[in-house]
């Protein structure tokens, strides 16, 4: 995993650990996969050959960031299917931080790709994440 990447998932790992320590409900946690979990399913795509993964989400991509990143070394590609609000709330505060690039943004969400992203944010919300923050929505 190059560095910038493996810094995302490091920052998401953080960030959901720091959340579930805030909460008693299991329902209301993220949930992240353990690290040498995380780089044991990259091994795992890379050893198999695996083209096309599916991965049913409740997180906030960082096991997806793994799932991506071994994708990328078989010439595949992950579909997440998001279970959960969580990456609602989470793109709305990422998207918001102007300075953050889009494809930034959608790593850190867990699309193997920008345009994966931009399609959900389209569907989910009627209109391009581009508009969205060209007209400062505070929320979604």
């Amino acid at each position: 995993m190059n560095v910038g990447r493996r810094r995302i998932a490091d920052e998401l790992y953080a960030v959901g650990h720091a959340h579930d320590q805030t909460r008693s409900d299991r329902l209301e946690r993220l949930r992240n996969v353990e690290p040498p979990t995380a780089e044991l399913l990259g091994v795992l795509i890379r050893a198999t050959g695996a083209r096309r993964i599916l991965e049913l989400g409740t997180s906030n991509g960082y096991s997806t960031i793994w799932l991506a990143d071994a994708a990328e070394a078989t010439g595949g590609a992950v579909v997440s299917v998001d279970v959960d609000a969580v990456r609602t709330e989470l793109a709305n505060r990422y998207i918001a931080n102007r300075e953050r690039p889009l494809s930034v943004v959608a790593e850190m969400l867990g699309f193997s790709h920008s345009s994966a992203f931009s399609r959900w944010f389209k569907k989910r919300f009627g209109r391009s994440v581009s508009a969205w923050r060209a007209d400062n929505h505070v929320k979604l």
